[in-house]
């Protein structure tokens, strides 16, 4: 059985500074579920300049497990001036991947990793492609019970989409976001789990220091 101790659902939009405290906090919970499994590898989905990956190395977590994947490859050279990290963490530790479409990059690794985790990018996609993600997220997984995948989203009690304009965006420029309630991302990891005829136990919660009542509701 793959454990999905999937995603905790941020209620809204989240200023920089709290952004960095709940990345902490998704730190912590990562740490504290590995140090608890015999693990041996782990992926960080849409990693950015890859914050969670030196964090986790700084907590005590072997570098040889630790990889992120990210669709830009300039990103891995970025982070290495800001966590001065050059000369440990080489290129190997970056996987150049699009997760909507397993390339080859990522498509030889599918099925390799124990651990996988992703944070705050689901409300990108629609309805469809999000059910895509998960697919190739699970096809990530190694198939071995005790699998495990974590994650935090930015979500809403009640789901919606919200079309985001000018000046959040790009002038003359409009893009919509997708917001899940934790029941829902429940429902849709369950039933790509099923297509793929794969066994999950599946949980979601709100961030406990949110007031639902506080949040937008009718995005």
């Amino acid at each position: 059985m793959c454990e999905i101790n999937t995603e905790e659902v941020i209620i809204g939009e989240r200023t920089p500074h709290e952004l960095h405290d709940e990345l902490l906090r998704v730190n912590e919970t990562m740490k504290q579920m590995l140090s608890r499994t015999s693990i041996a590898s782990f992926l960080d989905i849409d990693t950015c300049i890859g914050q969670a990956v030196p964090a986790l190395y700084r907590d005590g977590v072997p570098l040889t497990d630790l990889s992120g994947t990210d669709t830009i490859p300039e990103f891995e050279a970025a982070g290495h001036p800001l966590f001065r990290d050059q000369d440990r963490f080489l290129p190997e530790h970056h996987v150049v991947g699009d997760i909507l479409n397993l390339i080859p990059s990522l498509a030889s690794v599918a099925g390799t990793w124990p651990a996988v985790n992703m944070n705050m990018f689901l409300h990108l996609f629609n309805p469809v492609g999000a059910e895509q993600v998960c697919t190739n997220i699970l096809n990530l997984l190694h198939s071995k019970a005790g699998s495990l995948l974590t994650g935090t989203q930015t979500g809403i009690m009640r789901p919606g989409k919200l079309v985001l304009e000018p000046p959040v965006c790009e002038p003359e420029e409009f893009k919509t976001i997708y917001w899940n309630s934790a029941e829902k991302l429940i429902e849709m990891w369950q039933r790509v789990a099923k297509k793929l005829s794969i066994n999950i136990k599946t949980t979601a919660e709100y961030d406990e220091d949110e007031d639902p009542e506080s949040s937008d509701s009718s995005s």
